[in-house]
C-alpha cells in the first residue's frame, strides 16, 4: 500500500518506485482523482521512479483552486517540493491540459508529453495574461506566416500495443489519419 504525502499547500501525493531515472508524473482527468491510476500503478512503480496528485479541490487535497492556472502550479509546486528537475508527464483529459499548461509554463521542466484524450485546458481563457510577457502567443506588431502542423490521430478501436507499427503513412484499417 502505497502511503499518501502531502506539500506544504496540502496537495496529496503518492511517490513510489526506483529513484534515479526520470520521474513520471501522473495527472488525473477532471471527472476523477489520482486513484484512476490505480490499474497502472503497481506496474509502472514497479520499474519507474512515479507520482500521481491529486490537484485542488480533488481527492484528499482540500486546499481550494485559487486562479485559472492553479492546477498547472500544483503540478509544478509538488515537483519542486519533492525536489525534482524534470520528469515525464502524463495527463488524461483535463489531466492533459495542464500537462499542457506545465510545459508552456515551465518547458525546463518537461521532458516529454503523453497526452490521453486531452481536454479541459484553461490555457485559451488565460492566454491574453501570458501574452504581454512573451510566453504565450505573438506580441504586437509581430509578423505572423502560415504555420505547417503535422499531427497523428488514431481512432478508438481495438487495443494497439507498444509494438504496434502503422502499414504506410495513410492506413485506414490500423486507423491512422494524417493532419
Amino acid at each position: 500500500m502505497t502511503r499518501t504525502s502531502y506539500t506544504s499547500a496540502r496537495i496529496a501525493y503518492d511517490r513510489a518506485g526506483p529513484r534515479g531515472d526520470l520521474p513520471v508524473v501522473l495527472i488525473h482527468a477532471g471527472v476523477a482523482d489520482r486513484r484512476m491510476w490505480d490499474p497502472l500503478w503497481l506496474p509502472l512503480t514497479a520499474e519507474r521512479d512515479v507520482i500521481r496528485l491529486d490537484l485542488r479541490g480533488f481527492g484528499e487535497s482540500v486546499t481550494r483552486p485559487r486562479g485559472l492556472l492553479c492546477p498547472a502550479d500544483d503540478v509544478l509546486d509538488t515537483l519542486t517540493e519533492v525536489g525534482i528537475d524534470s520528469s515525464h508527464l502524463v495527463g488524461a483529459s483535463f489531466g492533459a491540459g495542464v500537462a499542457v499548461e506545465v510545459a508552456l509554463t515551465r518547458p525546463e521542466m518537461v521532458a516529454s508529453l503523453l497526452l490521453s484524450a486531452p481536454g479541459g485546458s484553461l490555457i485559451a481563457e488565460a492566454a491574453a495574461g501570458l501574452r504581454g510577457d512573451g510566453r504565450l502567443g505573438r506580441h504586437p506588431g509581430e509578423r505572423t506566416r502560415p504555420t505547417r502542423t503535422r499531427a497523428t490521430c488514431r481512432y478508438p478501436g481495438a487495443h494497439v500495443g507498444p509494438a504496434w507499427r502503422p502499414r504506410s503513412r495513410r492506413d485506414p484499417r490500423r486507423g491512422t489519419a494524417h493532419i
